[in-house]
């Protein structure tokens, strides 16, 4: 259901909530002293009305904080908090940081060897050993050193310009950084240095150097899924399981993994350490084609450009009882690690990656919508499980989940503004308090 502020407060609902906790507390200040039972149900009562209407209302008080206060630049790409409590904001003219009174801007250093390696910075993430992964919009990745306050050469070998569009974290701390053109990197950092080897085709390491896919099962295995073939990475132990398939995605499932290739032939290796063909899912390989994946509970979500296939892990075939069906799909995480899958219709897939369940959310007039490149959605869930949702282009949604209702905030030319724009780049929850 999607309701406006707005109509809240003609229904008078918003009246109402507030009034309802502070009338429980005048009766319970009303009951005896030694009737023990009655005023604890009262004062039980007051903190479930409390709670109920927390959720019943979304109060939104905003700042409109912009580069006249020190921003590097208003439009903003990401916003990350680090351990610390600082705030990264990543801009189209460099990288800010705030500490709650300030802000402090990093830009590309012509004069210094190693410097943030873009004005256009489009994400910021931290990893276990304390330092920024900072990626700018040329897929070049710079490295922060949040204890020093300065970049470092994360390869150990001056190759830190090297173009890479994307990183995976292991167990042990290593980053693996790869594209679909150059192989791709292992990164370690020890003994307060770093040092990295490459993987690519050139040094018989990667039977092509067009990564699809990089992931880590549960064993500690790292999968590298190429264009032509399949390599698995154990400590410094490197086996090409197979050359002869197009892989284009992987998934980790108890002590199994498995992989798509293009066609969509399904493989798993499995505990026998040998790779085992499972099923083909579509009609033929002229039908299949694959765009993105992702997995809740016992499920495995398969997408393609006309439709989406739902593997069930456990039985390790395609569940024919899918109801969702969803062509072209993209999709964005939220804070949670769930799931939300759009394509160009304004309806939302909000997938719960512990239960399996999908909710559809319908947040957009198809009619209304933008450009496909134009459709862009963050989400994350706040401590109170309110879920919120920025676009691009159409403003900020609030969905709760408990009352099952979507609340909408835009920015309108004339009166009061919650949100100062309707093209919302990104939005981040505040769970740190921060330095200053």
């Amino acid at each position: 259901m999607l309701v406006s502020k707005d109509f809240l407060i003609k229904k008078g609902i918003l009246k109402i909530t507030f009034k309802i906790p502070f009338l429980i507390l005048r009766y319970y200040s009303d009951v005896k002293p030694n009737d023990m039972k009655n005023r604890i149900f009262f004062l039980l009562l007051f903190f479930v009305c409390l709670e109920w209407n927390a959720y019943a209302v979304i109060d939104i008080q905003s700042i409109h904080i912009t580069s006249s206060d020190g921003l590097a630049n208003n439009t903003i790409r990401d916003i990350f908090q680090d351990k610390k409590g600082f705030i990264w904001i990543s801009t189209t003219n460099g990288l800010s940081r705030y500490d709650g009174h300030s802000f402090i801007t990093l830009l590309p250093e012509k004069d210094s060897p190693i410097s943030l390696a873009d004005y256009h910075v489009k994400k910021i993430d931290e990893d276990k050993n304390g330092f920024l992964w900072v990626l700018s919009t040329s897929n070049v990745f710079s490295c922060y050193d949040l204890r020093h306050n300065c970049f470092v050469d994360f390869t150990g070998c001056g190759e830190h310009d090297q173009a890479y569009a994307y990183r995976v974290e292991t167990a042990n701390g290593d980053n693996w950084l790869w594209d679909g053109q150059k192989g791709c990197r292992k990164i370690s950092f020890e003994n307060e240095h770093f040092s990295s080897v490459t993987f690519q085709c050139e040094n018989g390491k990667l039977p092509s150097n067009k990564v699809n896919s990089l992931i880590e099962d549960s064993r500690g295995n790292v999968w590298i899924c190429t264009q032509e073939g399949l390599v698995k990475v154990t400590r410094n132990k490197i086996e090409v399981i197979s050359d002869m398939h197009n892989f284009r995605a992987a998934f980790s499932y108890e002590n199994a993994c498995f992989f798509l290739a293009d066609n969509g032939d399904i493989y798993v290796y499995d505990e026998d350490e040998k790779l085992h063909f499972v099923q083909r899912i579509g009609k033929d390989d002229v039908d299949f084609h694959f765009t993105t994946h992702f997995g809740t509970k016992d499920d495995w979500w398969l997408f393609t450009t006309k439709g989406s296939y739902r593997f069930h892990l456990s039985t390790r075939q395609v569940r024919l009882d899918n109801p969702i069906n969803i062509p072209n799909a993209r999709f964005v995480r939220d804070n949670q690690g769930d799931f939300y899958v759009f394509n160009q219709t304004g309806v939302l897939h909000y997938f719960q990656k512990e239960t399996g369940i999908c909710k559809i959310l319908s947040l957009i007039d198809a009619a209304q919508m933008m450009p496909a490149a134009e459709e862009r959605y963050e989400v994350i869930q706040d401590n109170r499980g309110l879920i919120w949702i920025s676009t691009f282009g159409y403003g900020l949604f609030v969905y709760n989940p408990q009352e099952d209702i979507i609340s909408h905030y835009t920015y309108q030319e004339t009166g009061k503004n919650l949100v100062h724009s309707n093209f919302l780049h990104s939005y981040y929850s505040i769970t740190r308090e921060m330095y200053g």
